[in-house]
């Protein structure tokens, strides 16, 4: 259930939990956004000043990113220098203003290392599944995946257009489209 590294919830776990929340977030119309956060240009800390101080830059990023959620937010290590969160009951306006809270969090005060200080970044892909707007639109529930790739695509094109910024990945519904 728990990265043994960062010592939050692990990839698989994650899919569990966040599945059960898409699913209640549906069943009571409720928004519920999903976050990618990737840490910027990690490969070169790791190479520069070690696999332990490297180690350490995600522990540290785990604990800040964690002290800055609220209890019903589920947070995990996805994979390598990402992490993956779910914040339920979160339109795509608050997850902005949240996403921006973390990123400034994580550039905010550079980690401890042997040799200097290591200012880092992140960039933050984000797709929010809206409730229905409105009693005529329709949508399917989407399947945790279809978040996850929403998110991918938004975190691409943060990378892309510069790093340690925010992008956001709209969902359409059959009759529209939230942004």
């Amino acid at each position: 259930m728990r990265d043994s590294l960062t010592h939050i919830y692990n990839r698989r776990h994650f899919i569990e939990l966040a599945s059960q929340e898409l699913a209640r977030s549906a069943r009571f119309n409720r928004p519920v956004t999903l976050l990618i956060i990737d840490i910027d240009h990690f490969k070169a800390i790791s190479d520069t000043c070690g696999h332990l101080a490297g180690d350490a830059v995600l522990r540290d990023i785990a604990l800040r990113i964690k002290a800055n959620l609220r209890q019903s937010d589920i947070l995990a290590r996805y994979g390598g220098e990402e992490f993956i969160l779910m914040m339920p009951e979160t339109d795509q306006t608050q997850a902005w203003s949240g996403a921006e809270r973390l990123r400034q969090v994580i550039a905010a005060t550079p980690f401890d290392s042997d040799s200097a200080p290591l200012s880092v970044t992140a960039s933050v892909g984000l797709s929010c599944w809206p409730a229905t707007p409105d009693a005529n639109a329709t949508t399917s529930l989407p399947h945790i995946n279809d978040l996850i790739s929403k998110a991918d695509l938004a975190l691409y094109r943060a990378k892309h257009s510069g790093r340690n910024q925010i992008h956001a990945e709209a969902w359409f519904y059959s009759v529209g489209q939230i942004a």
